[in-house]
């Protein structure tokens, strides 16, 4: 074995030891969690954080069971999370790449179920090679924190099916409610689950057991009072994601469908390592496709119902599929193809895969310089690398004003989410082109607290929205500032934003 790769045979070895297995593996996901928050701090380090994450960070803000566009188990997330650390860059990512190792946690407590020899550690780092495990989620937003409640909530189904016991089914409720909670999307993993064990040959069994009655018991109790709030909001969000992805013609419809099964190929570059690695003849690939093992086959038809059942809905609704929202399907499925008898792969092979695995994130550091230049150079929308210096800007306007903190926040969606994250007191947001988006502040409470809010001078929409927003508002004083932010000795281009600031009444 080539010296370089000799000591990851150790560590196949330990993944492959029932004894020593989840520590090795707890502590490479550790490592690789440390990785690729080290890369996000370098490559990200010339733009601000995406306004999606400044959002989630907004509803946080105003504790609730459910909100005007997503369920809320995200900002409960982030309320808990920067209750402990910082409103900060590194603060943010970190959580990112936590929720990230959290799946591959899960991912591999299924795979460790069914997977043995030197395959566990194939299995432990197949989805690696997926930018779903890494890139895609440093964004955190619903999509992201999709992938660890599916990956959890598929891990539990999976044991509380061969369990079958009230502790177990009580678990898998909690988790399926979580991934609700976190994106109604989630409906179709459960649909998987119900058809996969209405297929299984002990279903029989699993009816008879307490274990799928607690799930269903757990899961409405902890649903209710999200519901509740889906009847407050008229089903507001549904709305939202329904007019948000709305099909123009069939032409636009058909090519969201492709767009949508593309998504299968972020899963490339894992299938193509594992298949090298393991070399399976035809017999073995019919067997990784189609798992004769009961089990196997509940697992795989959960993974095939959550890809497919979207189609029905999006063609009666006539609504567009995006490729992200196939991430968080593939728990189950190193779980599924490794698991199959017919598939072999040895130890020297196992431990070329788990060093291509580890050296992947290190590859990305070192290129992350680079990748902060070019992101600079190239520019970023939606005026992501000012939201800092906006929110400076905004700091110092209101404090020149007013003496108390600043309550209320408002602009466009993207300015009052990315910007509001670097304020100093953390206000409410306000989306003064959405209002029906951010309902927690109605114009009485605005003159009695006050409100700052920006716009791009050269944004129309929003700058009418300010005027209309400041009507009649004694005390308004506005100003502007041009802000331009420099990195590597260049600057992007200049944007001059115009700051109104209404005192309280």
């Amino acid at each position: 074995m080539n010296a370089l790769v000799k000591p990851f045979g150790r560590l196949v070895d330990a993944l492959a030891d029932p004894k020593r297995g989840h520590a090795a593996a707890a502590a490479l996901i550790a490592g690789y969690v440390l990785l690729w928050w080290i890369y996000a701090l370098v490559a990200k380090h010339t733009q601000d954080i995406h306004f999606d994450m400044g959002e989630v960070v907004s509803w946080s803000l105003v504790p609730a069971f459910g909100y005007p566009k997503h369920p809320p188990f995200p900002a409960w997330v982030a309320t808990v999370w920067f209750t402990l650390f910082p409103y900060a860059d590194w603060a943010y990512y970190l959580l990112s790449t936590v929720s990230i190792g959290i799946a591959l946690w899960f991912v591999w407590l299924i795979a460790a179920s069914y997977v043995d020899g030197p395959k566990r550690a194939i299995a432990l780092t197949l989805l690696t090679f997926s930018p779903g495990s890494n890139l895609q989620p440093l964004k955190f937003n619903s999509n992201a924190l999709l992938i660890p409640a599916w990956a959890a909530a598929s891990y539990l189904f999976v044991r509380s099916f061969g369990e079958r016991t009230l502790g177990w089914g009580v678990a898998a409720g909690l988790a399926a409610a979580v991934a609700m909670l976190t994106k109604y999307w989630s409906i179709f993993l459960i649909l998987g689950f119900v058809i996969a064990a209405l297929l299984h040959p002990k279903r029989l069994d699993y009816l008879r057991s307490p274990a799928p009655w607690a799930s269903a018991a757990v899961g409405a109790l902890l649903l209710a009072p999200n519901l509740a709030s889906l009847v407050g909001y008229d089903f507001q969000p549904f709305r939202y994601a329904s007019s948000a992805h709305i099909a123009a013609d069939l032409h636009g419809l058909l090519r969201s469908f492709g767009n949508y099964f593309a998504g299968v190929l972020y899963l490339a570059g894992g299938i193509a390592v594992m298949l090298v690695a393991c070399r399976p003849d035809r017999a073995g690939l019919r067997d990784m496709l189609a798992p004769r093992e009961p089990d196997r086959r509940l697992m795989w038809t959960v993974t095939l119902v959550a890809l497919m059942a979207p189609i029905l809905l999006a063609l009666a609704l006539w609504t567009r599929l995006a490729a992200l929202w196939t991430l968080p399907m593939w728990a189950m499925l190193p779980a599924v193809l490794l698991s199959s008898r017919r598939v072999t792969a040895t130890r020297d092979a196992a431990a070329g895969v788990l060093a291509l695995a580890c050296a992947l994130p290190l590859i990305a550091i070192l290129l992350s310089p680079g990748i902060a230049y070019i992101i600079h150079r190239e520019g970023v929308p939606n005026n992501a690398t000012h939201y800092r210096m906006i929110a400076a800007a905004v700091d110092k306007a209101w404090k020149e004003q007013v003496a108390g903190p600043l309550r209320l926040f408002g602009s466009t969606t993207n300015i009052v989410n990315g910007a509001g994250f670097y304020l100093r007191d953390q206000p409410l947001r306000i989306d003064i082109g959405g209002p029906q988006d951010t309902p927690w502040a109605d114009d009485a409470r605005i003159a009695r607290e006050g409100i700052a809010l920006v716009c791009a001078a050269e944004d129309p929409m929003c700058m009418q929205a300010l005027v209309r927003a400041t009507a009649g508002a004694s005390g308004t004083r506005r100003s502007e500032v041009t802000l331009s932010r420099t990195h590597f000795g260049i600057a992007d281009p200049p944007v001059r934003y115009t700051i109104a600031i209404v005192p309280p009444g």
